[in-house]
């Protein structure tokens, strides 16, 4: 057939690995030289034996029955495996394996396309979660904001300067009842309410007045308040006035006192009431919290206090664009 006598034709064109060939000398005699042909003769000729045998059976049965068609008398193929057998073995190339394989939508691997989901799924959860308890602390606060706790006061600063509840409206106020001789139960929660404070972010500390009230005017004069507050809070305000003005206070935020039994050299504790109180921007109650709260718990419930009321924006930049948006709406009533 055409085709496979072509590739017989072709390869008997080509010199054999060895294949003998005569020359003359110069005295004129003949003698038989090997003339050897380069590896890339001999592997065309393999190629073209086996492609011969398998490529010309099939070109003989697909052309058989079409004997007035016209071809070209090269077979097919003879040029792809020439080009082959000059470019030599290919490699083929290697597939991308891992996590982050090509093979979802977009290019985007099914690794990618999870990350991104938990991602997400975790943004969204922990945006969920905030949201829940600002919502928690909105509640509370509407459910004891009617609390009969608070008043008007008039007491004496720790710099000797007559001071009123009214100079401090537009400020929250977290306040302690206690009395500087204390042994030890007012020196560790003035240290937690310090810690507190400066657990809050600069803005929310612009907002808060820390304050500690004296329940023992008899021996907590001003000079004596002076130097026990500013040991544990340098923006903490001590506060006293006369026997009168304490009991009309802590009658007013129903604070528990009691004097205690004198001793042969005139010394005594003070019984009372150990708890911190927020009050908000009108002098309203707003949250307590006892001795069994924690520092990081206090900061927290003070922080989505003032988040609840749009005082500070909540952390990130979503809580920073609902914020400013609060803000425009609020001046444009």
């Amino acid at each position: 057939m055409l085709k496979q006598s072509f590739g017989k034709t072709l390869i008997s064109a080509l010199p054999s690995r060895s294949s003998p060939s005569t020359v003359k000398n110069v005295a004129g005699k003949t003698r038989k030289v090997q003339t050897k042909s380069s590896p890339l003769t001999s592997r065309f000729k393999t190629s073209m034996r086996t492609s011969g045998r398998i490529n010309g059976l099939q070109w003989s049965r697909k052309y058989s029955d079409m004997p007035n068609k016209q071809w070209d008398s090269r077979p097919q193929g003879a040029e792809d495996l020439i080009s082959k057998m000059r470019s030599g073995p290919q490699t083929p190339p290697q597939e991308e394996r891992g996590p982050f394989k090509k093979g979802f939508v977009g290019g985007v691997g099914w690794g990618a396309f999870l990350l991104f989901c938990a991602v997400g799924g975790s943004v969204w959860w922990w945006g969920r979660k905030r949201r829940m308890e600002i919502e928690s602390s909105r509640q509370k606060v509407t459910a004891t904001g009617d609390a009969k706790i608070g008043g008007l006061w008039s007491l004496v600063d720790h710099e000797g300067r007559p001071v009123t509840s009214a100079e401090y409206q537009g400020k929250y106020l977290l306040m302690y009842f206690g009395f500087t001789y204390c042994p030890d139960i007012c020196p560790a929660e003035l240290h937690k309410m310090a810690t507190a404070l400066n657990n809050l972010s600069p803005e929310a500390q612009d907002l808060i007045v820390p304050m500690m009230v004296s329940v023992d005017p008899w021996r907590d004069s001003v000079a004596q308040l002076a130097g026990y507050v500013t040991e544990f809070h340098p923006r903490m305000i001590g506060l006293v006035g006369t026997p009168q003005q304490v009991d009309h206070m802590t009658r007013a935020f129903r604070v528990y006192t009691s004097k205690g039994p004198e001793e042969s050299e005139g010394d005594y504790l003070m019984d009372h009431s150990i708890f911190m109180y927020l009050m908000d921007k009108d002098g309203k109650f707003m949250d307590y919290y006892g001795v069994a709260m924690e520092a990081e718990e206090i900061t927290e419930s003070i922080q989505n206090h003032l988040i609840a009321r749009h005082d500070i924006a909540q952390p990130g930049p979503i809580g920073a664009l609902r914020y400013w948006w609060n803000h425009q709406k609020d001046s444009k009533k």
